[in-house]
């Protein structure tokens, strides 16, 4: 940034397009070494001279822009007068994990056991979609309004310790969700056995997590919604090219699976990310996979994620 001269005032200037959304932070006295994870632990601040403030369910804050043509929100907004589901709240002992996992099920209007079998997703970092993307409010809105039929809806958290080694391909992790986490829901709740029917979801890592579980449990999940999927991941002693997507070989070395793909990512996100979201985009069109693939005009950032879970929803299984 620049001083202006005789001031304690500094500012910056960017030209961006009409319709983008953006959250940005400050970072003081910033010593430029790239040093991500520090940086978001100490030093990012919102823009105290901003009016648009995000805020965090942990009392941190977020400043955004919001240009004049910016794409309305429609389904994370809160709206009265419609059908609401039920959520109940779990802890969920693996069998192979010490820590108990909190579990969230969303069940639609109506819902009754044993009546018929629903369709249904399981999303990893569920506290995030539930509490700071509205999840819940966007199920709702997109069951009433019968853009989607009725569904039932996981929500697992994700601990901040333990998140980046459960969401980076992680075998063990992923067996518990799809050989005790499933089984465990299916005994409370009356759960499709198609895996037409199920859709895996998640953001960023979960994203990528939600792209391997469908590459290795393909007779469970059918559909995978990635958010950002971090398709930047690599395995130990993978070599490639920064364009390169580590998951993407994994596709071209299986033949083509019974599965249907929505991806998005953000404009402004990080060069690495897109371009290995576009890999994989390619390798799942050349393999002949069905794929929605979109752009958002925002970044890797809660502003726009719970807006695009719905268009995900619509898109994988919308009732046309």
């Amino acid at each position: 940034m620049e001083r202006v001269i005789n001031t304690n005032l500094w500012y910056i200037t960017y030209e961006i397009e009409e319709d983008v959304r953006l959250m940005y932070f400050f970072s003081p006295n910033d010593p430029l070494d790239n040093d991500w994870n520090g940086r978001f632990a100490n030093r990012l601040v919102h823009d105290k001279f901003n009016k648009n403030i995000f805020n965090f369910e942990d009392g941190d804050k977020g400043s955004y822009v919001e240009m004049p043509s910016a794409p309305e929100f429609i389904w994370t907004r809160k709206e009265y007068g419609i059908h609401k589901g039920r959520v109940e709240e779990y802890e969920f002992q693996s069998n192979n994990q010490v820590d108990k996992c909190r579990v969230r099920v969303y069940t639609p209007f109506g819902y009754e056991k044993g009546k018929k079998d629903y369709g249904f997703m399981v999303l990893t970092d569920g506290n995030d979609y539930i509490n700071i993307l509205s999840a819940i409010e966007t199920l709702d809105k997109l069951v009433d309004s019968k853009k989607i039929p009725s569904i039932i809806a996981v929500f697992i958290d994700s601990s901040d310790e333990k998140r980046s080694e459960e969401l980076m391909c992680n075998d063990s992790f992923c067996r518990v969700i799809a050989k005790e986490l499933i089984p465990w829901v299916r005994e409370r709740y009356s759960i499709s056995k198609n895996p037409e029917e199920a859709i895996i979801c998640g953001l960023s890592l979960g994203g990528l997590t939600a792209t391997y579980l469908g590459l290795n449990y393909p007779e469970i999940f059918g559909n995978v919604l990635s958010q950002s999927g971090s398709y930047w991941y690599r395995s130990e002693g993978f070599s490639a090219t920064k364009e390169d997507c580590w998951i993407g070989t994994k596709f071209k070395e299986t033949d083509r699976l019974p599965l249907k793909f929505y991806l998005d990512v953000g404009i402004f996100e990080h060069k690495e990310m897109i371009y290995a979201n576009i890999n994989l985009r390619d390798i799942l069109l050349d393999k002949g996979y069905s794929i929605d693939f979109k752009w958002f005009n925002s970044s890797h950032d809660y502003l726009s994620w719970g807006e695009t879970l719905a268009h995900g929803l619509i898109s994988l299984i919308g009732t046309i």
